[in-house]
């Protein structure tokens, strides 16, 4: 009797230690949101202008097309917390344990570089510092993951145009 039991509690155990594993990316996006004192507002969608396509293309808006400025595709994948959490902590091949190497491999996702560019300057805008840097860029990547959510890509050429800063 007390083999079953023990059986039964141990399943339980690496049940419930799954779920909350499953769950952790959902519930890390959804605190990080919390935290932010303000979301930013889409710009409204208009026909883009040339400066709003070289906002988007200077952003890094081809994904994999890096570095090229000229026919940059103005897509954005739609992404989510676990597609990004498991792209960056199985898939990338690149992960030396710097925070630079993650947000290199989440370049895979086109739209993704101007999405987390917009969430940078949207935290420059509200002057947004958290004392954790390591909690500030997690909350910045949660944003970024809102945005190729709630705004299209059109929206976000139009927001990184209208907040670049003159050289």
């Amino acid at each position: 009797m007390n083999q079953r039991r023990l059986l039964k509690h141990s399943l339980t155990g690496t049940l419930g230690l799954a779920v909350l594993v499953l769950a952790l990316p959902g519930l890390v996006y959804i605190t990080s949101l919390a935290k932010l004192p303000k979301f930013p507002s889409p710009p409204a969608a208009s026909i883009i202008d040339e400066h709003s396509k070289h906002a988007w293309a200077v952003a890094g808006g081809g994904g994999l097309y890096l570095g090229s400025y000229t026919n940059v595709p103005m897509a954005m994948e739609r992404l989510d917390p676990w597609s990004i959490t498991w792209h960056l902590l199985v898939r990338c091949k690149r992960n030396t344990g710097h925070s630079s190497d993650l947000h290199f491999c989440a370049y895979y996702y086109r739209g993704y570089l101007p999405a987390i560019t917009a969430a940078g300057r949207h935290f420059e805008e509200i002057g947004y510092k958290d004392a954790q840097s390591l909690w500030q860029a997690i909350s910045q990547v949660a944003l970024a993951v809102w945005i190729t959510r709630h705004w299209s890509s059109e929206q976000v050429a139009k927001y990184l145009s209208s907040t670049e800063k003159p050289q």
